[in-house]
């Protein structure tokens, strides 16, 4: 990995060396992911090309950018939805459907009768279940929990190392599931929160 980003960090210096086209390719799919291809422009200049989104970016910057954004994220591990209608709670709907996610004892859950409201204290989300489900289990809830712990160590993660990092932390502190925070009574429920996310 470290060599394949220094490679990628000589790109400014070797974008018209078409010798190095294999170099840069074999660099920017271990780095970035296999979704990414290098070509020559018009003018002879190396190209980065994302498949999946059909982007062109003649920078490693940009490749980098591109990487974290949400359409690519989207693109590269495409949305499957659980409906949550047929679960009592966010526990009980992440057990069922074996989700991945981590960093759970960030989570409350407040309670009233027949209703149902989330918040993560670490991103500042908030929603019915649903949204609370897609929030923890999504890559921002998921990147936030890995900087908090220091697992980040200050560089881009490719999208396989994420995944291998998650599955080392739920392997290895599990995923804190039956610490979501249950607070209950109609005296603390964020009924303002509730009105303001359905506008």
């Amino acid at each position: 990995m470290e060599e394949a980003i220094e490679v990628l960090g000589s790109f400014e210096k070797f974008s018209h060396s078409k010798s190095k086209i294999q170099d840069f390719r074999k660099a920017a799919k271990t780095v970035y992911g296999q979704e990414w291809d290098v070509e020559l422009d018009s003018g002879q200049r190396m190209q980065f090309i994302c498949i999946v989104c059909n982007k062109i970016m003649n920078h490693v910057k940009s490749m980098s950018d591109h990487s974290q954004s949400g359409i690519h994220l989207k693109n590269i591990c495409p949305y499957n939805p659980v409906l949550a209608r047929k679960y009592l709670n966010l526990r009980d709907m992440l057990e069922s459907t074996k989700a991945k996610a981590i960093g759970l004892q960030m989570v409350e859950e407040f309670h009233v009768p027949g209703k149902l409201y989330y918040k993560c204290i670490l991103c500042g989300n908030h929603g019915k279940m649903q949204v609370m489900y897609d929030h923890v289990v999504g890559r921002e809830h998921m990147n936030k929990y890995m900087k908090m712990r220091g697992d980040c160590r200050g560089h881009f993660m490719s999208a396989n190392e994420q995944e291998a990092l998650c599955n080392h932390i739920i392997n290895t502190e599990g995923t804190h599931i039956a610490e979501i925070k249950k607070i209950k009574g109609s005296k603390y429920f964020p009924y303002r929160w509730m009105l303001e996310s359905s506008n």
